[in-house]
């Protein structure tokens, strides 16, 4: 792989972990200061349950994060996100690289003219 799609996928991947780990944090916080009051949850707490869904998806939705629950602690314990992240980048990047290769085969082609 070329040195730029190397620094785009780890670029991608350490925003992607940032997001997600802003987004925990904050529906986290957002649902202890309510926990004593018992009220409920506000359309903006609901909206980043929403968005940590799709963040954690695909690693987050599968268990992985419970059976890592046993075996990582403290700091180790995201690195299930860390590789949840890595595998987002991947996808992304690998998306990036084929349509940049689609552009490249569609202006090498010469144009037909009728």
């Amino acid at each position: 792989m070329k040195r730029i799609y190397w620094m785009s996928f780890w670029g991608m991947a350490i925003f992607h972990f940032i997001a997600t780990v802003t987004v925990v944090m904050k529906r986290f916080t957002m649902g202890m200061s309510r926990f004593d009051s018992g009220a409920p949850a506000t359309s903006l707490e609901t909206t980043l349950g929403t968005v940590q869904h799709i963040l954690l998806f695909p690693v987050g939705s599968v268990g992985v994060f419970r059976w890592f629950q046993g075996f990582l602690h403290g700091v180790l314990g995201w690195l299930p996100i860390m590789l949840n992240s890595m595998v987002w980048a991947t996808i992304i990047v690998g998306i990036a690289i084929a349509f940049r290769r689609i552009k490249e085969l569609q202006n090498q082609t010469p144009e037909r003219t009728g």
